[in-house]
């Protein structure tokens, strides 16, 4: 249960955030309510890896589906390195904004933030099929409403619907994973496409992750957040999962792919303009390499 602290501060100090924002609030000390709750957050996390303790768990949650359903959340030494990057990654977004808070209206996405970070370490924590898909469409239908907020282009707006569909679709795999899990297949005996499909449309490879806005301070302080709290709930989903089963020729074409990728993210991210523009490509070319080590099972090359 101790686990389950840090996400549940973020959210008391998220809902204080979004009260205090209808009101007269100084701007600076919001923010400031803000930080003090990340980093003592941060704080928690450093301790709960110290420390280790039991993890949450909810049997047969769904009681139509008795064999899969366990809802379960802990960290394993891999997966707690993901929540420390979250925590990490928040301040220092908070940091960043500091300087660019202008009105009520950048509370509510400051607020948002805090949220989407708080379900990031759920979904890190996950350890169970039923947990990572809870996660991830909670995940996915905050992001829908801060892009929305955030950005008035409908033709963005087409942009941004189009890629959260796709990668519901990987969340929708993973329903048929519960399905199978429940009939008697282990992860092992999962076909390997579907566990890949539900990796690469999750993680931003398919398709491409894309910047949903040219605003510079909004691409350096909540685009973060977007950008890198799907990858990380992949990573972790990578350590829980098993590959499943591939053909030799398969295995073979799908690492020549993924390399490719890699690669051609590589160069992209170096001919990018700046380092923002550059992050999406980042993104493809670790994925891949991620996606890679999972494949050949060398899971402790997973977090680079």
């Amino acid at each position: 249960m101790l686990n389950l602290i840090p996400p549940l501060l973020l959210i008391i100090a998220a809902l204080t955030i979004l009260i205090l924002s209808r009101t007269r609030v100084n701007l600076g000390r919001v923010w400031l309510v803000a930080l003090i709750s990340s980093a003592l957050v941060w704080v928690l996390v450093v301790a709960l890896g110290i420390l280790r303790p039991g993890g949450f768990q909810v049997e047969n949650w769904i009681t139509a589906f008795p064999g899969p359903t366990r809802f379960s959340l802990n960290y394993t030494p891999n997966t707690w390195v993901l929540g420390f990057l979250l925590s990490s990654m928040l301040v220092i977004v908070l940091l960043t904004e500091a300087k660019t808070l202008q009105d009520q209206n950048q509370l509510a996405i400051l607020a948002t933030e805090m949220i989407l970070t708080a379900i990031g370490f759920l979904a890190v924590m996950a350890n169970s099929a039923l947990a990572y898909l809870v996660t991830w469409v909670m995940i996915d239908l905050i992001e829908f409403g801060l892009l929305s907020l955030i950005n008035k282009d409908e033709g963005i707006h087409r942009s941004i619907t189009i890629s959260l569909v796709l990668r519901m679709l990987g969340s929708l795999l993973m329903v048929y994973v519960l399905v199978m899990m429940n009939n008697g297949k282990n992860s092992a005996e999962l076909p390997g496409l579907i566990v890949f499909f539900i990796a690469g449309l999750r993680i931003g490879i398919l398709p491409i992750h894309k910047n949903y806005t040219n605003v510079s301070t909004l691409k350096r302080g909540v685009g973060t957040i977007l950008r890198f709290i799907p990858s990380l709930t992949v990573a972790s989903f990578l350590f829980f999962i098993n590959p499943g089963t591939y053909t030799p020729a398969l295995l073979l074409f799908l690492k020549i792919v993924l390399s490719i990728g890699a690669i051609y993210g590589a160069l992209a991210w170096l001919l990018a303009k700046d380092e923002l523009d550059g992050r999406v490509f980042w993104i493809l070319s670790i994925g891949c390499l991620s996606l890679i080590a999972f494949l050949i099972q060398s899971f402790a090359a997973i977090l680079g």
